[in-house]
């Protein structure tokens, strides 16, 4: 599964120390082919062993904390829109870890894949808040060999980057792992766009 994620651009890991839930950071499309390779994977050991596939799954999306009022919507609207539409069970939770709010999702497979969908796509329409006054604080070179990564999200003067590698550093984990440019820092052609890979 590491080699496919390195592939397609996702990162996925493993909780400690008992290892049974993985941990996949990145767009739909990568999420959703990693949990579809996880699922056959899964179905293909239960069969192996003579044992019945589960038909049921529970997966947790974590959601920017500034996109949660897009995916609960009005008197909870969207939420309930969502449940409606996929056939999954949706909980968004009122606490934050790390400007993240979990969004529970449960069902089968094909329900929560549709579900997650929804949600992907209602947080991808809300810009992720550009920090202030962050173009003048001095840089500091955190690797001499170069890096790549695809740009996430842009506007205005800033993007930001989510890195192929693993970045060694006190603050990576800071952002959601992303990592803030701003046109004074590319050398090359300024607008990045979404997508793009830098």
């Amino acid at each position: 599964l590491k080699q496919v994620a390195a592939c397609i651009g996702c990162q996925i890991r493993t909780t400690k120390p008992s290892g049974n839930k993985l941990i996949i950071l990145g767009n739909y499309i990568q999420c959703s082919v990693i949990q579809e390779l996880l699922r056959a994977r899964l179905s293909d050991e239960f069969r192996f062993e003579g044992k019945e596939v589960p038909t049921q799954a529970e997966v947790v999306v974590f959601v920017r904390a500034e996109a949660a009022g897009v995916v609960t919507g009005k008197r909870q609207f969207k939420l309930r829109q969502i449940k409606k539409e996929s056939g999954a069970e949706i909980e968004l939770k009122a606490e934050t870890v790390r400007d993240q709010r979990p969004c529970l999702l449960s069902g089968t497979f094909l329900n929560i894949l549709r579900a997650e969908r929804h949600v992907f796509d209602l947080v991808r329409a809300v810009p992720i808040a550009a920090p202030q006054k962050i173009p003048d604080l001095p840089r500091t070179r955190i690797s001499s060999a170069p890096l790549t990564g695809q740009v996430i999200s842009t506007k205005g003067s800033v993007a930001w980057i989510l890195a192929r590698q693993q970045i060694n550093h006190p603050q990576a984990k800071n952002h959601r792992g992303h990592i803030y440019v701003h046109e004074k820092d590319v050398m090359g052609q300024w607008p990045l766009r979404n997508g793009q890979q830098v």
